[in-house]
């Protein structure tokens, strides 16, 4: 497995197992948002499908919850909290 299939990885698995946005990953990793992104959507179906299905399914939800946010007027770094406490 070449370097950058490792970094996609691992960055998945922090996705998940922190359950931090592309924004804290790009942070925690030191490499750009994009970066994060390209690898999560175009490099890791391609390793390994079962782990992109899982980030995808988290990324949606934190998504979603910004939506909800928006719509209701609710503070976001609540809905962050209770995300925190979520199994997915």
């Amino acid at each position: 497995m070449s370097s950058i299939e490792l970094r996609t990885i691992k960055e998945a698995e922090y996705i998940i197992l922190t359950k931090h946005t592309i924004r804290q990953t790009a942070k925690k990793f030191n490499i750009a948002k994009s970066t994060v992104h390209n690898d999560l959507k175009f490099r890791l179906p391609k390793i390994d499908k079962n782990l992109h299905l899982k980030v995808c399914f988290y990324i949606r939800k934190f998504q979603n919850l910004i939506l909800l946010a928006m719509k209701q007027n609710v503070c976001l770094i609540d809905l962050l909290e209770n995300i925190k406490s979520c199994h997915f």
